[in-house]
């Protein structure tokens, strides 16, 4: 049997996926999603002029897509959208104390997670692995970029 990228990047999503699950359901599992815990680490390492464009950009995700997740945000009280002065239609994207809180929470189960799902793999594998994985993905954008471009003539 040969094997394939696409089939194998899926079934380790799905396995990080239910182990996630499995792992910490007690921890966020009843405030927020997965994609949600993702979206707020991403906001608390870019704390200051953090805008919805940034969010779209970083997770490669649909204005509709971002619109949703942070109005969900928003609603369970994790973040503040602020109007900016030099231009209102922009809203800058600050956390809330309960979520700084969830947050630090997080980064302490994600950084014992983590070093299990790293158990025997060499420091090298690892530093092939992540070296691979971004090659991957700049040939991803690209694809994705030649898509739009013929999607807009």
């Amino acid at each position: 049997m040969t094997n394939s990228i696409f089939l194998e990047l899926r079934k380790l999503g799905n396995l990080l996926h239910r182990a996630t699950l499995a792992q910490s359901p007690a921890m966020y599992g009843d405030i927020v999603t997965h994609q949600q815990m993702c979206v707020l680490g991403f906001i608390y390492e870019n704390q200051g002029d953090l805008y919805q464009r940034d969010i779209e950009k970083h997770f490669s995700i649909r204005r509709s897509t971002a619109t949703i997740l942070l109005q969900s945000l928003e609603e369970k009280g994790l973040i503040i959208k602020k109007s900016v002065e030099s231009d209102a239609r922009l809203k800058q994207i600050e956390l809330t104390p309960l979520a700084r809180e969830l947050h630090r929470k997080m980064t302490e189960y994600a950084g014992n997670f983590e070093q299990k799902i790293l158990e025997g793999v060499e420091p090298e594998e690892q530093e092939a692995f992540f070296s691979t994985l971004n090659k991957m993905a700049q040939n991803l954008e690209k694809i994705a970029n030649k898509n739009q471009e013929k999607e807009k003539k």
